[in-house]
């Protein structure tokens, strides 16, 4: 089983992950831009890491801030939204090289 999962979202589906990862013993792990510091999931999370930036362009969809935040973390798994995994097409080769 995991032992912690690095969120890489925001807002109500970041706070649904959590709480069901907590309700079952796993750690979370939240990213953040400079614009959500004072957001509700990284209030909730264990961990919080900020990554810059203020709009998704400068922060979530920085494959490089993620994969940066994830190594500093140490999750044992990595849940992105919906928004994110459409506009990271090319990360799975970007994953592969930098994991």
């Amino acid at each position: 089983m995991f032992k912690r999962v690095l969120i890489a979202n925001r807002g109500e589906i970041a706070l649904r992950v959590m709480r069901t990862c907590k309700r079952m013993g796993i750690a979370t792990v939240a990213i953040y831009s400079d614009a959500d510091v004072r957001a509700p999931h990284v209030a909730e999370a264990d961990v919080a890491i900020g990554i810059g930036g203020f709009t998704p362009r400068e922060s979530y969809l920085v494959v490089e801030k993620v994969l940066a935040a994830a190594k500093r973390s140490g999750p044992t798994l990595s849940a992105k939204g919906m928004a994110s995994s459409r506009r990271m097409q090319n990360s799975p080769a970007l994953l592969q090289k930098r994991v």
